[in-house]
């Protein structure tokens, strides 16, 4: 028997805007800076990987609040 890997997914310059609160001015600078995952070639056009794209914003630090006392 014969397990198949799922396949990966991609999305283009106008899915990965669409999931990223990000501009693609500062998209790029990221990717430059090597704090964002880069595209692969997909047809002669930029592609990202939805998985990659994902862990990138699942590894983004959430914000803290103080905790209220008992007041």
């Amino acid at each position: 028997m014969r397990v198949l890997k799922p396949s990966k997914q991609f999305i283009d310059r106008r899915g990965l805007l669409a999931r990223v609160p990000l501009s693609y001015v500062t998209i790029w600078k990221r990717m430059r800076a090597g704090t964002f995952p880069r595209p692969r070639v997909l047809g002669g056009k930029n592609a990202w990987d939805l998985a990659e794209v994902e862990a990138f914003l699942n590894s983004l630090p959430r914000r803290q609040y103080p905790e209220r006392g008992d007041e």
